[in-house]
């Protein structure tokens, strides 16, 4: 059973990428930070490459009161090269969690 899942996956995987034009190169954006773009007629891939212990790289975490900045305004905010919208959330309360692994307190809402 565990091999056809295997195979499945495999399977799924050479299809997706089959048509995403894989042979792009990196491009170095910033010291310790390159970028990626794959890309087929289905979907767009966003590829960053950070070297963590690079001296010239740095992480921001947003906190609550940052709620309703775009990634962009977030990145220009804080003069970052890049920025990434990635949220983790309670799966009980689906409320996100931000600075510090802290749950969140308003609904998006603002309730």
């Amino acid at each position: 059973m565990r091999a056809r899942w295997i195979w499945l996956w495999c399977a799924l995987l050479s299809v997706l990428l089959s048509s995403a034009d894989l042979r792009a190169e990196y491009k170095t954006i910033k010291k310790g930070i390159a970028f990626k773009k794959i890309s087929s007629s289905t979907q767009k891939i966003h590829v960053l490459r950070v070297h963590l212990r690079s001296k010239h790289v740095g992480f921001r975490v947003n906190r609550e009161s940052h709620r309703g900045l775009t990634t962009p305004q977030f990145a220009k905010k804080y003069g970052a090269v890049a920025a990434i919208n990635g949220d983790l959330f309670s799966l009980s309360s689906l409320q996100p969690f931000g600075h510090g692994g802290l749950e969140w307190q308003r609904l998006a809402t603002g309730q």
